[in-house]
């Protein structure tokens, strides 16, 4: 006797990209949203750990006989149904007999079927991918998916987690000259300080000392914010915190706020985003709908190096003839440190004789914080986190040089923000606006150039913007806030003339001024964030930069406090007036169970 649990996808109606590329097809990928979040079911242990675990309105749970729905499918006969899946309620010694039946059918009820082996997961709890293709000779109007097990004596249940369509679709041939390639890797939560490059003699990171060496390092820049979401908002568009308002984790980019996407794509540009995090959904930046193609987290919370670059790799290959703009989002070094081996092993945990503290109020997962409280602990695990990057980033180079591009691709490595380890009391978070958080390493390599220096002039992550533009040639569009680092790439600008950089703490509770010698911090709302670090409204501070920003110089100085807190005053009230949306409540709540709070 064999038990079914029947899945019926049917996809919303979509349209081919716009995109120039001088390829045949382009890739499409296409989300698939059901209904409900999570079906009833009989077993509540299994939906409160499958809740607990997958956390997101992606996920569903069928039982056997039990059928899902969704809208209506136009897409080619030819697709790939992906999605995480995992079984529940059946017992172990059957886990290897999981078959998917995937059925295509079209408007006139002919069907094709294919019945796909499912690797099974090892153990309750973990996921499986799942990745079945179909070629059926006429467009699409329904797809269904029957999950296929031997009888166990009790009933099993398929969960499955994101799923998604992809597909190909014609490519209209360009209309003009494509500039280049660029390569623009954005990393989570690293430190300026933790890359051998940058003077650390203890962490390995030989892949991105390596492309250090072909480029251009600069050793002061500093990010626009110190949360994901508006730091990268303000790579993207080039704008401070202020002007496009997404000023957390929870606030969505609005729709008409430009980016650098339009025009990439204008110029015939094929543009790509591979990224590791769900900050990244659709519900949450609005970032996926301005790519010709968005590869997504669709597993709860992060995916690791490696498995985005099972997507990016094989890309760059298909698109190794192209013009291309590809952000490739890395989320590793980001908490909870947990590198996979050898990385969990490859730095001793010592213990410093300093134990972390836990943020105020903190609401996410206490396992995280489980093994130790010693902070040579954590500090061990992020430097494993950061080699493990290392070492995929070096996976990906390869990968140029193999498809002979390397030399003419424009390659930039930032990272959206760093990481506290007690430094003014913060542990295991980027909850300050100090150098150990808005400081970031920024490396590039331009196309058709090895410079191989190091650049000590003040610069943002809202300049790589217009640098990338001046770099292929295209004309930049008004009103943007960053300057081009071009010049400097070249070795032609020798004095680059910036007073100060701006960056701005999440939901705007601080800003900060930072200039080569001191940093002004002006308090805007009050934030109690850990037992030894807090915010207070209208708080005015001054520190010196060259003694790890310890002492508040405001009484000390008075008269360059009054003259930076000008420059700040005044740097603030020139605001844009874009838009910004809060996302919608169930995704709220999936990142308030990770700890993420509304000021983040």
């Amino acid at each position: 006797m064999v038990r079914t649990a029947t899945l019926l996808l049917l996809l919303a109606s979509c349209s081919g990209s716009s995109d120039t590329g001088s390829a045949a097809t382009t890739r499409e990928i296409v989300d698939l949203f059901p209904q409900a979040s999570i079906t009833t079911v009989d077993r509540q242990p299994y939906r409160i750990r499958l809740m607990a675990e997958a956390k997101t309105h992606r996920l569903s749970l069928v039982p056997t006989g039990r059928t899902l729905s969704f809208g209506d499918l136009e897409i080619p006969g030819r697709v790939r149904f992906e999605a995480s899946v995992q079984v529940l309620g059946a017992p172990r010694k059957s886990r290897a007999a999981l078959f998917a039946v995937v059925v295509a059918r079209d408007e006139t009820g002919s069907s094709t079927e294919v019945r796909h082996p499912v690797r099974t997961a090892a153990a309750d709890g973990d996921w499986t991918k799942l990745s079945v293709g179909i070629e059926h000779g006429r467009p699409l109007q329904e797809l269904s998916v029957t999950f296929e097990r031997e009888d166990f004596g009790v009933e099993a249940q398929v969960a499955v987690l994101r799923p998604v369509a992809r597909f190909e679709l014609p490519r209209r041939p360009r209309t003009s000259p494509a500039p280049g390639r660029v390569l623009l890797v954005t990393t989570d939560t690293l430190r300026a300080d933790a890359l051998g490059c940058y003077g650390n003699t203890e962490v390995r990171t030989p892949y991105l000392d390596a492309l250090a060496a072909d480029g251009v390092l600069f050793e002061q820049c500093y990010s626009a914010a110190n949360v994901t979401n508006p730091s990268h908002t303000s790579i993207f568009t080039s704008l401070w915190p202020k002007d496009h308002k997404v000023l957390d984790n929870f606030t969505v980019l609005g729709r008409d706020v430009p980016t650098m996407l339009e025009p990439l794509r204008a110029a015939g540009m094929r543009t790509a985003a591979f990224v590791s995090s769900f900050n990244f959904a659709p519900e949450k930046s609005d970032l996926d709908r301005r790519f010709d193609e968005f590869f997504p987290c669709q597993v709860y919370f992060e995916r690791r190096a490696e498995d985005v670059n099972t997507d990016l790799l094989p890309w760059l290959g298909d698109h190794a003839d192209e013009a291309f703009f590809v952000w490739a989002h890395y989320f590793d070094p980001h908490m909870p440190y947990a590198p996979p081996a050898p990385y969990d092993r490859m730095y001793p945990r010592k213990s410093v004789g300093e134990e972390i503290e836990l943020p105020l109020g903190y609401k996410g997962n206490l396992n995280w914080f489980a093994a130790s409280r010693d902070l040579g602990h954590y500090r061990a695990l992020y430097r494993g986190e950061v080699s493990y990057l290392d070492h995929h980033l070096g996976e990906l180079f390869a990968r140029l040089k193999d498809l002979g591009i390397y030399d003419e691709t424009t390659v930039v490595v930032v990272a959206d923000h760093g990481e506290a380890f007690g430094e003014h009391g913060v542990y295991c978070e980027h909850a300050t606006l100090f150098d150990e958080v808005t400081r970031v390493p920024l490396i590039v390599k331009p196309a058709g150039s090895r410079a191989r220096r190091s650049v000590d002039a003040l610069v943002s992550t809202v300049d790589l913007f217009p640098t990338i533009f001046e770099l292929l040639d295209l004309a930049l569009p008004d009103d943007l806030r960053g300057r081009s680092l071009a010049g400097l790439l070249r070795g032609e600008v020798v004095d680059f003339e910036r007073d100060a950089v701006f960056s701005t703490f999440a939901r705007g509770s601080q800003e900060s001024l930072r200039t080569k010698g001191h940093r002004f911090l002006l308090g805007v709302h009050d934030e109690d964030l850990f037992p030894g670090f807090s915010l207070r409204y209208g708080k005015r501070e001054l520190y010196r930069v060259d003694g790890g920003e310890l002492v508040d110089r405001l009484e000390a100085d008075p008269e360059l406090a009054r003259d930076l807190e000008g420059d700040l005053r005044a740097f603030l009230s020139d605001k844009r007036d874009w838009i910004a949306r809060p996302v919608d409540p169930e995704a709220a709540a999936e990142m308030e169970k990770l700890g993420y709070t509304q000021g983040d």
